[in-house]
């Protein structure tokens, strides 16, 4: 799981990820306000997610999220097969 942010991408530490336990639960802390994507890929190279042009190959995939300073969101989404670099 990575919740990328829909602007300022070129801000790293905006980027949250995290893996999902055996039932596809998973949790992030710490976000910041804002409108993000979050992707959910069956595998991933470490840090792709960084890559500007992985990420165009994904993005009608993810999903648009709007995190609130005290939000508590319960995302569903679907996982992206493989993704090629």
């Amino acid at each position: 799981m990575v919740l990328v942010p829909d602007r300022n991408r070129d801000r790293t530490d905006l980027y949250k990820a995290g893996v999902t336990d055996q039932t596809g639960r998973y949790t992030m802390k710490d976000i910041a306000p804002g409108d993000y994507k979050l992707f959910a890929w069956e595998a991933l190279d470490s840090f792709a997610y960084f890559d500007q042009d992985m990420l165009k190959q994904s993005e009608l995939r993810g999903k648009p999220v709007h995190v609130d300073e005290t939000a508590k969101l319960k995302i569903d989404t679907k996982v992206i097969p493989e993704a090629s670099r």
